[in-house]
């Protein structure tokens, strides 16, 4: 059974592995049929987890000289002729395996059955029952429901890419270095980091600092805005490129709106190259279709991995309002994180009990910072979520209860990311400049605890 169409499904996942030997790992045993194949794949594990080397045309010839006698040069080179797509790695996987269970259920499972069957001794049970389990097995590849189990060794060799990513410097990054540095999972995949806070307390701002951060390192990323239409968004990004106050972007003056124009010119021209980032402005999204969603976006994308961000995400019209709603929800969320390889930030609004607290003197806004019991209606939200990240930003306080005190004028504009919970990695928190009429922030180490701040280096 080595027809054409098999043998070039195996050249491509034999292309895609070679430039992309994380994927290794996802292939659980050697299904391929060829002994080109088979011999192939055994050179790809053994350079990548135990020489721990490139895999290049060099070295597959190199090492896989060492026992097989049929990797030349010449078969690499008609390898790297064929084109594939990392998207459609589980067809190319599943087309293996299929063609696999097929060849193995004719050669193998027949003949024996035919030789059990066929015996002048009496039926050994035992027997015919390995050759159930066996055909079920196989069965069980030809209907993509390969075992979900990992042997000991599989373990191992999915921590050593882990460390390999680890000592290359070559992990998931939720945009921001400044953030990157205190988060130990940052944006893996299969996992969800949830920001909170409180009205005006700069939650979504922060969502969208890290977009464009995201945007900016070239990190796949799409943005759900529930809260905010397409042109919202856009003003929000065009006031941080120009630095100019969102309500002047309403002003009819014509040098204002020359700038502006010139702006959104210049960033007319940058957006053709911008291939990583897609918007979704459905204001009636749900979690039943939010998968569809990201499944469309990894194809347009051309990406098997990518940050989701969702604002607010208690928005999603089956999200639901009870604990028991919303902590069946988050593991919804969880799930898709998992199945389709993306790390979810979810953004949240804080329940309302800071906003009813009685503050009587500037000291007491100290009392009004985010925890885990701020997150609104359910701890079902911060159990599900890896990370935890709450926003507190002083000044807001003092001009929302002490307008007109000159002592405002002394507290600089800080917004504190406090690191409320993360599984891996300790709590803590982040200073930034922020400058809320134009939705930047600049990132700010604090002066031995003074008021006083200077800047760090940024991205």
């Amino acid at each position: 059974m080595a027809e054409q169409s098999i043998i070039l499904n195996e050249k491509i996942l034999l292309k895609l592995l070679k430039e992309n030997p994380n994927y290794l790992i996802k292939i659980k045993e050697n299904y391929f049929l060829s002994d080109i194949g088979k011999s192939l794949f055994k050179t790809y594990k053994y350079i990548y987890f135990d020489k721990q080397q490139e895999l290049n045309n060099q070295n597959i010839v190199l090492y896989g000289n060492e026992q097989y006698s049929d990797i030349t040069l010449e078969i690499c080179s008609l390898i790297d002729e064929v084109e594939y797509n990392t998207e459609n790695f589980d067809g190319y996987y599943h087309r293996l395996k299929k063609e696999y269970a097929k060849e193995h259920i004719y050669t193998h499972i027949t003949n024996e059955i035919l030789r059990e069957v066929s015996s002048k001794d009496s039926l050994d049970i035992d027997a015919i029952k390995n050759i159930q389990l066996e055909l079920s097995k196989n069965l069980s590849l030809i209907e993509d429901n390969e075992s979900s189990f990992l042997t000991y060794e599989q373990m191992i060799e999915n921590f050593q890419i882990e460390l390999r990513e680890r000592i290359e410097g070559n992990q998931y990054s939720i945009g921001c270095s400044f953030l990157d540095r205190k988060l130990g999972l940052k944006a893996r995949p299969g996992y969800i980091t949830s920001i909170i806070g409180a009205t005006g307390l700069g939650k979504s701002s922060y969502a969208l600092y890290l977009i464009l951060k995201q945007i900016n390192k070239n990190i796949p990323c799409i943005y759900f805005s529930l809260e905010n239409d397409n042109y919202l968004t856009t003003e929000r990004i065009l006031s941080n490129k120009a630095e100019r106050d969102i309500k002047e972007m309403y002003n009819r003056d014509d040098g204002i709106l020359s700038n502006l124009k010139k702006i959104l010119e210049q960033q007319r021209q940058k957006a053709s190259r911008i291939k990583n980032f897609l918007f979704c402005e459905e204001p009636s999204l749900s979690i039943s279709t939010l998968e569809s969603k990201i499944i469309e976006a990894k194809k347009v994308l051309n990406t098997n991995y990518m940050i989701v961000t969702i604002d607010l995400a208690s928005m999603l019209t089956d999200f639901g309002k009870s604990p028991q709603d919303i902590e069946s929800s988050m593991n919804r969320i969880h799930i898709i994180a998992r199945r389709q390889n993306v790390h979810f930030i979810l953004v949240f609004q804080a329940n309302r009990d800071t906003d009813n607290y009685k503050v009587n003197s500037i000291d007491d806004i100290e009392k009004l910072r985010p925890n885990k019991n701020s997150v609104k209606n359910s701890g079902a939200i911060a159990e599900r979520s890896r990370v935890l990240l709450g926003t507190f930003r002083k000044k807001h306080y003092a001009e929302l209860f002490f307008p007109g005190d000159p002592i405002i004028d002394t507290i600089d504009d800080i917004t504190e990311i406090l690191i409320m919970k993360q599984n891996v990695g300790i709590v803590g928190t982040l200073l930034y400049k922020f400058f809320p009429k134009i939705t930047q922030f600049i990132p700010f180490i604090a002066d031995k605890n003074k008021i006083k701040t200077h800047r760090v280096e940024a991205d």
